[in-house]
């Protein structure tokens, strides 16, 4: 039950950047949808007493932007790109949906999942390994943000 529990939060970033935990009144939970694949659309899961309501951000206009987590500052970041291909960190707009792309993008990374550290620490897990046959999944260190 538990390994059931963590799937099915996997693909969902805490409004507040927190462990995962029981909901609080009007916590804001943020996923992607690739319906319109392959730019996603980013979503807003608000959770009060009695009532869920998902609204429809906005489209991220980069290709690839499935994995998403919220920095303690408020800050949402997802990794962009083909799996396996070049992947480019990103800010996501919070009002629009808009992924920023920043830094250097890295060849042959398979970010499926991101979460950040109590430190601050950002971390990535994916797919480490292309064979099928002998396919390994592990974290993979994907940056460190000391935001303030």
């Amino acid at each position: 039950m538990r390994v059931t529990t963590l799937i099915a939060i996997a693909g969902l970033s805490f409004g507040n950047g927190t462990a995962p935990r029981l909901a609080d009144a009007a916590d804001v939970y943020y996923t992607t949808t690739l319906e319109a694949a392959p730019i996603a659309e980013i979503l807003a899961i608000t959770i009060s007493e009695h009532k869920v309501t998902t609204t429809d951000i906005g489209s991220t206009g980069a290709k690839g932007c499935a994995s998403l987590a919220m920095s303690k500052w408020g800050v949402l970041y997802s990794m962009c790109g083909p799996l396996f291909g070049a992947q480019q960190l990103a800010n996501i707009d919070l009002t629009t949906g808009h992924a920023t792309l920043f830094g250097t993008p890295v060849q042959g990374l398979s970010v499926m999942g991101m979460t950040f550290g109590l430190d601050g620490t950002l971390y990535g897990v994916g797919d480490c390994n292309v064979d099928p046959v002998t396919s390994e999944c592990g974290f993979e260190l994907v940056s460190r943000h000391d935001e303030e």
